[in-house]
């Protein structure tokens, strides 16, 4: 994640800075404006700072770590305190700083398109979510893929019976139902797995599809205990077609 000012923010504090001669206010702001535009290009060319416009906002940040640090510290040369930005306008954290995604890998944006993410998600979505979000979705593509091999598609349980037939697998040494028991838990332990955990689990990636598998509510049993099912979606057969 990279720490990012407005532009405006940035041309506001400039314009405070820097001299410009004129014999009119209107000369006088027409040269600062000049001279920011330079400044930003040299900077831009140099390798210095980056820009990018999101939702039609333009922002900045320093391109490097160490020039980000040194930023936060060191003072124009010949101003006072008073003259250096107010906290809120700083690159330390202030409320007017906004977060912008780092730039993503085509391997992470590959992988985020291949689990149904649009193309504005992946613009915006800052680095450590997108990393977030591919680690619960592989994750469930995990306890799916092991669900369709130790119960099957179209079976109807509840988050009890799935742990007991689970446990009951894991006795007897059945690889399938060892595998999981171990995916359930990752998923949604992260130490141990009960009745309560499982559930809420399965409620947050209810209808949540990954390689055609999904795990839906299907219903209470006699009991009232949620049902849950896994569906296995085909895809039609669209034939041959004649020649």
């Amino acid at each position: 994640m990279v720490r990012a000012l407005r532009v405006e923010q940035v041309r506001a504090e400039f314009f405070k800075a820097h001299y410009a001669d004129g014999e009119t206010e209107r000369a006088r702001q027409n040269a600062k404006r000049m001279a920011f535009g330079r400044a930003i290009e040299a900077a831009r060319e140099k390798g210095r700072i980056v820009t990018r416009e999101l939702s039609a906002v333009e922002y900045i940040w320093l391109a490097r770590a160490a020039d980000e640090a040194q930023a936060t510290t060191v003072r124009t040369a010949g101003r006072k305190p008073a003259d250096d930005p107010a906290p809120a306008q700083t690159l330390d954290g202030g409320a007017s700083v906004a977060s912008v995604a780092a730039f993503l890998s085509n391997s992470v944006k590959e992988q985020l398109r291949g689990f149904g993410c649009t193309e504005e998600y992946i613009l915006h979505v800052l680095s450590e979510d997108a990393h977030a979000f591919l680690a619960q979705r592989r994750k469930l593509a995990g306890v799916l893929a092991a669900w369709l091999a130790a119960i099957g598609a179209g079976q109807r349980h509840t988050a009890e019976q799935v742990i007991a037939a689970a446990d009951a697998a894991v006795a007897d040494d059945d690889e399938a139902g060892d595998k999981l028991k171990l995916t359930l838990t990752a998923a949604a332990g992260p130490d141990h797995l009960d009745t309560s955990r499982l559930e809420a689990w399965l409620h947050s990636i209810s209808g949540v599809e990954v390689d055609h598998l999904s795990l839906r509510s299907d219903g209470p049993d006699e009991n009232g205990a949620p049902l849950w099912t896994l569906k296995l979606r085909v895809e039609p057969d669209q034939g041959s077609g004649s020649v």
